[in-house]
């Protein structure tokens, strides 16, 4: 794979002072938060600020909420918090019943049930659903825990039709981790392998293809997909299986001294991408690429890759796929 080469830098970049807060689970950093944390307290709990508070929860935990749905397939889902309930309810109903006084709700899962069953203090963090074949039900999804309300999260294949997590399935422990689904066994992950697998933001700095049955291990083992340079935000590569505009997506999120961008690469019969320079804030035709190889890509290009809008799909090499 070809070496990625650390982002220009300032000739005089300024010392960083609070730099060892980077560690954010060390002992110097969380005694630093709980000071903070203690001294803000001290300054602004006050009767009235309780009292404030009191009143946002009772609205935050009222059963006259419109509930929020997102649609997959005949089904409109939700994920519902209240004070019976303060970890939550993912659940689903029909539109019918959605339209009602009083909607019937399906339980999908429940977080509060499942952190006792667990010992675990879970936090919903989302769901990211395999989109069927035409003309069948929604089944599969990854659900998204975190340990503790960070950005880190485990994923877990969930079966729709019997609410339980699928034994063997895909599963992922707690990381800063982005996937896609590709089809039914085969997921692009981005994850934490090991040293040099994440930025130096604790993103994921490369992306995988984990077939079902490998362990994260085999994936760690596996060449990259797509990769960027650790000194970037975050890089990685999803799939869109929308009917017509079925595509894969690399992208690579960075910030400098001079710019600030997302740029993506989707384009067909590409057998290697570009590195692109966009000024801040990026805009559709202020893009220049300039060629520099990086991840899993033989031969060349035939044409530069375009930043936004994306109107070409990107052909991977059949031997990663």
């Amino acid at each position: 794979m070809t070496d990625l080469a650390p982002s220009p830098t300032l000739a005089h970049e300024p010392a960083d002072e609070f730099l060892w807060l980077e560690d954010i689970h060390g002992d110097d950093a969380m005694t630093w938060v709980r000071e903070h944390n203690a001294s803000t307290d001290a300054a602004l709990v006050n009767p009235a600020y309780s009292a404030l508070e009191a009143r946002v929860l009772q609205v935050l935990d009222s059963a006259d909420r419109i509930p929020m749905v997102s649609k997959r397939g005949d089904w409109y889902y939700n994920f519902w918090r209240d004070e019976a309930n303060p970890r939550g309810l993912w659940r689903r109903t029909s539109w019918e019943s959605y339209l009602s006084d009083a909607p019937e709700w399906d339980v999908l899962l429940d977080v509060d049930a499942l952190s006792t069953t667990e010992d675990a203090q879970w936090l919903w963090a989302g769901a990211s659903f395999l989109r069927p074949a035409p003309g069948k039900e929604y089944r599969h999804a990854m659900v998204a825990l975190s340990p503790d309300g960070g950005d880190a999260v485990a994923y877990r294949e969930f079966d729709l039709a019997t609410r339980t997590f699928v034994a063997g399935g895909f599963e992922l422990p707690a990381a800063k981790t982005r996937l896609s689904w590709v089809d039914a066994d085969t997921l692009y992950v981005g994850t934490d392998t090991g040293e040099g697998s994440m930025t130096a933001s604790s993103y994921p700095a490369a992306a995988r293809v984990l077939r079902r049955g490998e362990s994260l291990a085999q994936l760690a083992a596996k060449e990259p997909l797509f990769a960027v340079p650790l000194d970037h935000l975050s890089g990685g590569v999803s799939h869109s299986s929308t009917p017509g505009f079925e595509r894969d997506l690399a992208y690579d999120v960075w910030i400098s001294t001079t710019a600030a961008a997302t740029c993506a690469w989707a384009m067909t019969g590409c057998t290697s991408t570009s590195r692109m320079t966009c000024p801040f804030p990026s805009t559709t035709s202020g893009c220049s690429c300039a060629r520099a190889p990086i991840g899993v890509f033989p031969a060349v290009c035939t044409a530069p890759a375009p930043c936004w809008p994306l109107s070409l799909t990107h052909s991977w090499p059949a031997a990663v796929r």
